[in-house]
Parts: C-alpha cells; sequence; structure tokens
C-alpha cells in the first residue's frame, strides 16, 4: 500500500535517526514484532519491561510508514463521541474506552520522559467546536456525559470562544487534558531504548510468508531477505497495510491531507497554543510544533491511494491552508512547507482492533484505525503485553478482532 504521498515533515525534523540492519541469518525469538512504527515500538515497550525476549522487523525503516504521515493530536475524546458510543455500546463502555484513552495519555507523558532521545511530548489543552447551529445539541450531550462521568472538560458558550480566540463559533468543549507528539521521534526513541535493552532491531525486512509448525506450534516467517524468524507468538502491527492480506471486518480504509507551515513567529491569537477539532466529519483540525509551525489535517477523501488521491494534494493543500487563514485571519499569508496525503482508516463502531486473531493462534493484532492512533497503540501495549503473558485484561473485550464479523 502506498502509505503517504508528498513532503512529509516529521522526517525532515529528525534527518539521522538511529539506523538498524536488514537481517541476513535465521533467527529464533519469544515474540516477533511486525513493524516499526509507534505500534510496534509501544508493544515492544510494554514487553520488555516483563523482561520478554523480543525482535522486531520493519519493511522500510523505523517509523517510515503511517507514523511519518500521522500529525499526532494526542486526545482522550474521540472520533465517535461518547454519547454516540454510549448510544450504540452503552454508557459502561463508552466511558470506559474514554477512561482508559485519558489513562494512556499521562502513560505516553510518563514513558517519553523516561527515554533517551527527545519526543517533542507537550501537554496542550483542547477546543472542540461546533461547526454548526445544528451541532449545538451534540456539543451539550457530550458536555453532559463526560462531566456527569468525571471529565476534565469545560462548556464554551459563544461568548467564551470570542474572548478567546479571533473567530466565532456557537459553543464548544474545551479541556486541559490533552497533549501532542512528535510521532517519529517516538517511535525511533523507544526502538532505540529497546535496542539498548537487547531487542533485536531490523529494517528493510519484510515478512513475505507466515507458517505454523506441526510440531510445537511455534510461528515460522519467512522474510524478504531470505531469512526464517521462527517465534512462539507474534504481534503484527502492520498498520492499514493489514488490509492488503487480510481484510479485518469493520475496517474503514480511505485517504486524509495534511499540510504544515513555515515556522510562525506569532501566536497571540492561538488560545495557549491548543488543538483544535472540530464536529463535522470528517473533520478539520489543528495544531502548533515544537519548531513553530502549524500542523492542519483533514478533507479525508474515500480513495486508498493512486491518482485519484494524489492528484488533489496541491488543491486539499489550498483548502486547509484557507480555513487556517478563515479561522486566524492575523496569520494569512503564512505559505505551506510541507503537505502530503496519507492512508487512513477507522472502524465502523469507533473503536481499535486489539487483541489475539479469533482464527490464527498467538497471531495478536495492534491496530490503533482511527483518529487517535498513537493514544490506541499505548492501550494495545498493555493488553497485548497481559494476553502474551497469560494475565486476565478486563478491557480486552472491548477490541477483539472478530466482533463484526
Amino acid at each position: 500500500m502506498d502509505l503517504n504521498t508528498g513532503e512529509l515533515l516529521w522526517q525532515a525534523t529528525y534527518p539521522n535517526p538511529p539506523a538498524y540492519p536488514p537481517l541476513t541469518d535465521d533467527l529464533d525469538c519469544d515474540v516477533l514484532i511486525l513493524g516499526g512504527g509507534e505500534a510496534g515500538a509501544l508493544v515492544s515497550y510494554y514487553l520488555l519491561q516483563e523482561g520478554v525476549d523480543v525482535a522486531m522487523v520493519e519493511k522500510r525503516r523505523i517509523g517510515g510508514g503511517s507514523t511519518s504521515g500521522n500529525t499526532a493530536l494526542l486526545q482522550y475524546s474521540n472520533d465517535a463521541p461518547m454519547y454516540q458510543l454510549a448510544e450504540s455500546k452503552g454508557e459502561d463502555v463508552a466511558v470506559r474506552f474514554y477512561q482508559l484513552c485519558l489513562n494512556a495519555i499521562s502513560k505516553l507523558e510518563s514513558i517519553t520522559g523516561q527515554l533517551d532521545l527527545p519526543t517533542e511530548f507537550e501537554r496542550r489543552e483542547s477546543l472542540y467546536y461546533a461547526s454548526s447551529p445544528q451541532d449545538v445539541k451534540k456539543i451539550q450531550a457530550e458536555f453532559a456525559l463526560q462531566k456527569k462521568h468525571g471529565f476534565p472538560v469545560d462548556f464554551l458558550s459563544q461568548r467564551d470562544i470570542q474572548e478567546r480566540f479571533p473567530f466565532a463559533k456557537d459553543c464548544g468543549l474545551y479541556s486541559p487534558a490533552d497533549a501532542q507528539i512528535n510521532p517519529f521521534r517516538l517511535a525511533h526513541s523507544l526502538v532505540n531504548d529497546g535496542a539498548k535493552q537487547g531487542m533485536r532491531v531490523f529494517e528493510n525486512t519484510e515478512v513475505t510468508a507466515v507458517f505454523h509448525e506441526n510440531q510445537g506450534g511455534r510461528l515460522h516467517f519467512r522474510t524478504s531477505t531470505g531469512a526464517l524468524i521462527r517465534a512462539r507468538k507474534a504481534v503484527f502491527c502492520t498498520g492499514y497495510e493489514t488490509q492488503d492480506n487480510q481484510t479485518t471486518p469493520g475496517a474503514v480504509i480511505a485517504s486524509t491531507y495534511a499540510i504544515a507551515t513555515e515556522p510562525v513567529s506569532d501566536f497571540s491569537t492561538w488560545h495557549n497554543r491548543c488543538l483544535i477539532w472540530e464536529t463535522a466529519r470528517p473533520y478539520l483540525y489543528m495544531r502548533t510544533t515544537a519548531d513553530d509551525r502549524i500542523l492542519i489535517g483533514g478533507l479525508d477523501e474515500s480513495a486508498i491511494q493512486g491518482p485519484k488521491r494524489d492528484n488533489l494534494l496541491s488543491e486539499k493543500g489550498v483548502q486547509l491552508l484557507a480555513a487556517l487563514y478563515s479561522l486566524f485571519p492575523a496569520l494569512t499569508g503564512v505559505k505551506i512547507a510541507y503537505s502530503w496525503a496519507s492512508s487512513f482508516g477507522g472502524t465502523k463502531d469507533g473503536l481499535p482492533f486489539i487483541g489475539e486473531h479469533h482464527l490464527h493462534r498467538n497471531c495478536y493484532y495492534a491496530l490503533g484505525y482511527g483518529g487517535n492512533g498513537t493514544v490506541y497503540s499505548t492501550i494495545a501495549g498493555e493488553i497485548l503485553r497481559d494476553l502474551i503473558l497469560d494475565r486476565p485484561n478486563a478491557d480486552a473485550p472491548l477490541f477483539t478482532l472478530g466482533r463484526m464479523k
């Protein structure tokens, strides 16, 4: 799958990351991680904390897949609002899912604080505004349910928004509990830390075939380099490319667009440089970066890849920049420095896919589909650690792969 097209920001912020060799010799390990993006890096982190013998293979370079195109807003609110999840799955499930996401941001803060390489993790407040007058009731319903269960959120009236920002919206929700990160640096920092702990890491090594040993039940993996890997268990952190070989019922893959501006010198009209997103679907979202750029994303399209997606890149960039100017007139004239299109996925019920495959024993998946992939990958790391070590995990049933058969 052609995951990204265009000029990517994150790789330019870290031009000389650690490098790892391709796998040339046969290998044995307890757990094989397939994929060296954020999901693979976070799953490996949790397993290594338990002393598990872990190896990782990545078909490109570490962080070279969807992680490179991720705009990395870390939020506990999700594509599926809590009140909608409560209607479809029950209030207990909705509240627990949101609590897991809220907790994951704090856990990411703790994890990144222990890593040797900086990840640009920063706590950020966030604004979620009503895109139209018709969406006011959605904001009110979401606020009522989040407040009922003690989530850190305030309701902003139109006047409240106008006092903080140079634009007017009918209402919004404001939370102090979110964050942002450089996802490319996060993946590299975690993998670098893991390699120091003994994890064997191989880049430019694609798994081309998977089969079970007749006796003993071990998994065998044939690689593009000709090497054979034998593992007791495996975790597929292969993102949207998973759907190329094995369709996951309930997965929905599309494309999204993003731009990063030139550095901006004055953010005085942008209240606390908060994260910004909206009720419309697909939604527009914005954040700032550690080097004072503005990231803007959205305008999703159904085309997964190819000319139909890529030919829209220039037009989408202009539209995203116009949206910035509309909200922040003082920033009119700021120019695009990077623009890209990326494959993007979600699920029909709004929850990611995490767990052991219901048809393939000892094969686990961490598919953080949705607009909160970094947060979902953190949740996946904890759940898969427990499942692989045969520990109970009460949250695992929420995310099973076969739930939408």
